[in-house]
């Protein structure tokens, strides 16, 4: 991956003038090796689950099991029984990737960081007034989780989603012998 080179050169020049952050050659390169580390995911092995979800219509099947796997992409849906049989496969995008650079010996990880699980108060709101009174103070906020009876925690964790993925290159790190022995 020869682009770790050009990345190493922008991330060496931009750690030796930070103060330069606007002529920083650093974040163009850094989205390439992110863009290019994805395409390399992308030729492996991606997995496939299924999620069975009950829906008025198969769209709202996919937004719902998407909401629930925020790293997958839904390929397809169907009908089955009085649920959807929604079929996702990993976002290539969302995958972690290392590549060992032998010419500068660092090594460079693309790391993927999951946001902050979110309730939607809206969707639990229609579904669920009664709860939605009881979790939330008089300005409709949510109380603190610590402070919800066990079986209305209970019955909120089917309104918390996880939070938003987002990918990101960490700072390289020197090479381990062991690491630089046998990759061509």
């Amino acid at each position: 991956m020869d682009l770790t080179r050009d990345l190493g050169t922008a991330y060496d020049a931009f750690k030796a003038s930070e103060i330069f952050l606007g002529t920083s050659k650093k974040p163009a390169v850094k989205q390439d090796f992110l863009n290019a580390a994805t395409e390399e995911v992308a030729k492996g092995m991606l997995a496939i689950k299924s999620v069975r979800v009950t829906a008025a219509s198969e769209k709202e099947a996919r937004e719902e099991a998407l909401k629930r796997s925020p790293r997958w992409v839904s390929t397809c849906a169907s009908l089955d029984g009085d649920s959807y049989l929604v079929l996702l496969k990993e976002n290539a995008k969302y995958k972690s990737f290392t590549f060992v650079n032998k010419d500068d010996k660092r090594v460079w990880t693309k790391q993927v960081v999951d946001g902050s699980p979110y309730v939607d108060e809206d969707a639990l709101q229609a579904a669920d007034p009664k709860l939605w009174e009881r979790i939330t103070v008089p300005v409709r906020e949510l109380k603190p989780l610590e402070e919800l009876d066990p079986d209305d925690l209970a019955r909120l964790e089917s309104f918390v989603y996880p939070g938003k993925s987002t990918e990101k290159l960490a700072a390289p790190r020197k090479a381990k012998a062991d690491e630089l022995e046998g990759r061509d």
